[in-house]
C-alpha cells in the first residue's frame, strides 16, 4: 500500500525537489498500477520508463500491454488475465491499435468503442480508478482532425466521469502554431519515435492522469447498454498448458482427438477467441450454431520466431454476427486439410505442410456479449469529468514544465 507522491527529474525543470502538488497527491491512495495498451507502451525506453521516473518508485505498476492488438485484448487482460483490485488504477492506452485496424481492416468502431465502455463498467464494480491515455496512427495525426473514434472515447470518459489525456490534442495546445505532432516524431504509421522531449510529454501526460483517475461512475438499471462482455475460459476436452512470456502468463487449452468445446447458458452472442500463434500454428475446424469453417493460427509475422498472443474477432472473419441461446456449442478441432483456412488480421496463408503438421497454437478464451444480470449506466457526470480534466491538464503542466 503506497500513497502516489512525484519525484521531477525533467530536463526542463533540473530539479529534484518536490513537486508544489505534494500536498494534493498525498491524498490519492493507489495499491498497484496497470497500464494497458499496444507497441508503444512496451519500449523499455518509451513514455513508461518516462511516467515511472515521475512517480514514487515504491509504487508497483505492472504492464499488461499487448502489440498488434485492440481494446478486445485489453479486455482479456483486464477482466482476466490480471488481478485488479479496489484501490487500484488503469491506464487504457489502445488508441493507435484500434484507429489502425478500424482503418486497414474494417473493424467495427462502434464494437472497439463498446468494448472500451465495458472496461469502464468493469472498472466500476471492482472500484479500480481509470484514466484514458489516447494515441493515434500518423495518417490521421496528419489530417489534424479530431476523429469520430476519438470523439466517442471523449464522450465516453466524460459520461463515465473518468479523465483522459488526448496525445494530438494536448500536443496541439502545448505546442502554439502546430496543429499535429510533426511527422518526424512517427518511426511509421503506428509508433511514435522515441524522441527525449516526446516520451517527457507522454509520460507527464500519464502522471497527471494517475492523480486525476477516478473510479467511473456507474448506476443500475439503465438502458446505456444491454449486453456484458464476458471471458470464457473453461473449455471441456483437449489438455491444459500454460503460455508464459516477459509480459503475460496465461493458462491455455489444446484439442484432443475429440476437440475442445464450450457450451453458452444465456442468450448473447460470440466475439472471437484469444488464442496464441506460431509460424507453425495449424488450423482449426470450428463449428458453431450449425456453421462450420476453418481457422488458421498460422502467425503471419516475418522474421518473428516467438509465439504471440492473439485475438481473433470472428464477426469480422465471417461478415455477420455469431449470437447463440441456452445450449449453443462452440467446438474446436484440428483440421487435417488446410483448403478453405480463413485468415484474420495477423495470420496468414496458404499454411504449410510444416505448420499444419506441428499445431502449435493453441486456445486461451473466448470473448462473448450476454444479457447482464444487472444494467448499469454512466451517470453522466460530465462536470466531474471537466473538473478531473482540467485538474490532469494543470497537474501535467506542472509536471512536465
Amino acid at each position: 500500500m503506497h500513497w502516489c507522491g512525484w519525484r521531477n527529474n525533467s530536463p526542463a525543470r533540473g530539479t529534484d525537489s518536490p513537486n508544489p502538488q505534494d500536498s494534493v497527491l498525498k491524498e490519492f491512495l493507489i495499491l498497484t498500477i496497470y497500464l494497458s495498451g499496444g507497441s508503444n507502451t512496451l519500449f523499455q525506453a518509451g513514455w513508461v520508463a518516462s511516467f515511472k521516473d515521475k512517480i514514487d518508485p515504491s509504487i508497483k505498476v505492472v504492464n499488461l500491454s499487448i502489440g498488434a492488438s485492440t481494446t478486445h485484448m485489453s479486455a482479456f487482460r483486464c477482466m482476466h488475465s490480471a488481478n485488479l483490485q479496489t484501490g487500484d488504477l488503469l491506464i487504457w492506452e489502445y488508441g493507435i491499435n484500434d484507429a489502425n485496424q478500424i482503418d486497414w481492416i474494417g473493424y467495427p468502431e462502434d464494437e472497439l468503442v463498446k468494448a472500451f465502455e465495458q472496461i469502464l463498467i468493469y472498472c466500476a464494480r471492482k472500484e479500480v480508478r481509470f484514466a484514458a491515455l489516447i494515441f493515434q496512427p500518423r495518417r490521421r495525426e496528419l489530417d489534424a482532425k479530431l476523429t469520430s473514434y476519438r470523439k466517442k472515447l471523449h464522450e465516453l470518459c466524460s459520461n463515465y466521469g473518468v479523465p483522459y489525456f488526448d496525445v494530438p490534442q494536448e500536443y496541439a495546445a502545448a505546442n502554439q502554431g502546430s496543429r499535429h505532432i510533426p511527422e518526424h516524431l512517427f518511426t511509421d504509421n503506428v509508433h511514435y519515435a522515441l524522441n527525449p522531449n516526446l516520451m517527457d510529454f507522454i509520460g507527464a501526460g500519464a502522471a497527471a492522469l494517475a492523480v486525476a483517475a477516478a473510479v467511473p461512475q456507474c448506476a443500475p438499471a439503465s438502458l446505456s447498454t444491454n449486453q456484458e462482455l464476458k471471458v470464457l475460459a473453461n473449455f471441456s476436452g483437449g489438455k491444459q498448458g500454460i503460455f508464459e512470456n516477459r509480459i503475460v502468463r496465461v493458462h491455455t487449452w489444446e484439442p484432443n482427438d475429440e476437440g475442445l468445446h464450450i457450451s453458452f447458458q444465456r442468450h448473447g452472442k460470440l466475439l472471437g477467441i484469444i488464442m496464441t500463434a506460431t509460424e507453425n500454428g495449424g488450423v482449426f475446424d470450428v463449428s458453431f450454431n450449425g456453421t462450420q469453417f476453418k481457422l488458421t493460427a498460422v502467425a503471419d509475422e516475418p522474421g518473428f520466431f516467438a509465439t504471440l498472443l492473439r485475438f481473433v474477432y470472428l464477426p469480422l472473419l465471417l461478415g455477420r454476427e455469431l449470437p447463440f441461446a441456452p445450449g449453443s456449442e462452440l467446438r474446436l478441432q484440428w483440421a487435417t486439410d488446410p483448403a478453405g483456412a480463413q485468415p484474420h488480421f495477423g495470420f496468414k496463408v496458404p499454411v504449410s505442410d510444416t505448420a499444419l503438421k506441428d499445431r502449435e497454437a493453441r486456445v486461451v478464451a473466448v470473448l462473448i456479449e450476454e444479457q447482464p444480470q444487472v444494467l448499469v449506466q454512466p451517470k453522466r457526470q460530465g462536470s466531474l469529468a471537466s473538473k478531473a480534466k482540467s485538474f490532469s491538464r494543470n497537474l501535467f503542466q506542472t509536471i512536465w514544465r
